[in-house]
């Protein structure tokens, strides 16, 4: 991919959503850039399609046939360390290059994001975002889950694995292999 142009996504996100107000924005959790999730099984992999039928979208008016050429804007994975009886949300990826891993008695969590780039120049910031998820399925029992991620933008592209250890003190090991588009002047 860094031997390629960059090319940004297009939202595709109806004007009724596109357009909400914070409320209603919180009220629908709507994201403007498409990332694409895939499930591992085995040495199977499968796309996991966007279903609007599974999301709820508060008191916002929406068309839900508009929607069925959207994909979603990330994913959350939940696993009970608070209690046997609740699924907390332990590991967030969401939007542009935002991630968020969660441990026992922790309200929001440790926040983090891939690379941003031009940080200190007047040009402007750039956030290289995930782009595309492989989430390998995990065996009954498991203590882990290991997610893949594509990384892209107009000066960097890249792969990322994560593996999240769940737990009173979540864990989360990264190995990061960037690839530039652009040589990079040093800040």
């Amino acid at each position: 991919m860094a031997t390629t142009s960059y090319t940004r996504p297009q939202s595709n996100l109806p004007k009724e959503i596109a357009n909400l107000d914070y409320e209603r924005y919180y009220g629908g959790y709507a994201f403007g850039q498409p990332v694409k999730i895939n499930e591992i099984k085995g040495q199977n992999v499968r796309e996991i399609r966007f279903d609007s039928n599974d999301f709820k979208f508060g008191d916002n008016k929406v068309d839900l046939r508009k929607l069925r050429s959207l994909n979603f804007a990330g994913f959350r994975m939940h696993y009970p360390v608070n209690t046997a009886r609740y699924k907390d949300e332990v590991l967030l990826f969401l939007d542009t290059n935002y991630f968020r891993g969660l441990g026992k008695d922790q309200t929001y969590g440790l926040l983090g994001h891939g690379p941003a780039t031009d940080t200190s120049l007047s040009s402007g910031e750039e956030f290289p975002r995930f782009t595309e998820f492989w989430v390998e399925r995990p065996a009954a029992g498991a203590r882990e889950l290991t997610i893949y991620e594509l990384l892209n933008s107009r000066r960097v592209t890249g792969a990322y694995r994560f593996i999240s250890k769940p737990g009173v003190d979540t864990a989360i090991a990264v190995k990061i292999q960037l690839y530039l588009r652009e040589k990079m002047s040093p800040g």
